[in-house]
């Protein structure tokens, strides 16, 4: 069972990286790159499905902080979430150009941080399906727990 301030916590941050992420996308400077660093067009077309999911994952959260003990719904919006970031990441992560630059010193420093940035695209996917596949396993041990429990 998650603790209420850990769901409030995390949908404060939702929240956040969701302002964040739509000023990001009026205004790229928000996103930090050096000026000779763009971004490919990938960045058009995930803005709207990861800003549906995102609002998805706070409508979640605001639900599993009201009712947390409706543990069989925080797992199968973890599951339909986790997927669709999963898949969100993965079409970023396989995207070219990812990043383009202008000039020589522009294109080797997009490639590095391509690289960077597929890297950590990778290993926050393989977090995600890990932390997920933990959940639902402790989610379904429990309820055959419960059930040779109550049979006996």
């Amino acid at each position: 069972r998650t603790s209420r301030f850990d769901v409030a916590l995390e949908m404060g941050v939702s929240a956040a990286f969701l302002g964040w992420w739509t000023a990001a996308h009026r205004s790229p400077d928000l996103l930090f790159l050096p000026p000779a660093v763009t971004l490919g067009p990938w960045w058009w077309s995930i803005h709207l499905p990861l800003t549906a999911l995102l609002l998805v994952s706070i409508v979640v959260k605001a639900v599993v902080l009201v009712r947390p003990d409706w543990t069989g719904f925080r797992l199968g919006a973890g599951l339909v979430t986790t997927a669709a970031g999963t898949a969100i990441a993965l079409s970023v992560m396989w995207s070219e150009p990812l990043l383009t630059g202008s000039g020589a010193e522009g294109e080797r420093l997009a490639a590095i941080l391509a690289s960077l940035l597929r890297w950590s695209i990778g290993v926050a996917v393989v977090i995600a399906v890990t932390t997920t596949a933990f959940e639902a396993w402790r989610y379904l041990r429990a309820r055959r727990w419960t059930r040779q429990v109550s049979t006996t």
